[in-house]
């Protein structure tokens, strides 16, 4: 994956969750898709506008990062 994206938040947001993700945008500032994309790997899952399954993609994702870098 080309790792050299810029990433906004998502607008308007009030969980503390969304300071780990992002979504991808254009040289103009244009959403590229409704792909979050996790900023400590740039790993991309689905968004469905639901900060519970956000929080819960986030923890596997960073059980996943913590065995990688431990083992």
């Amino acid at each position: 994956m080309n790792e050299n994206f810029k990433l906004v938040p998502l607008s308007g947001a009030r969980s503390d969750i969304w300071q780990h993700f992002g979504f991808k945008v254009s040289e103009k500032g244009i959403i590229l898709n409704k792909n979050q994309v996790f900023k400590k790997c740039k790993c991309a899952a689905g968004y469905s506008g639901n900060t519970t399954n956000l929080s819960f993609s986030s923890e596997t994702l960073m059980e996943k990062l913590l065995e990688e870098e431990i083992f």
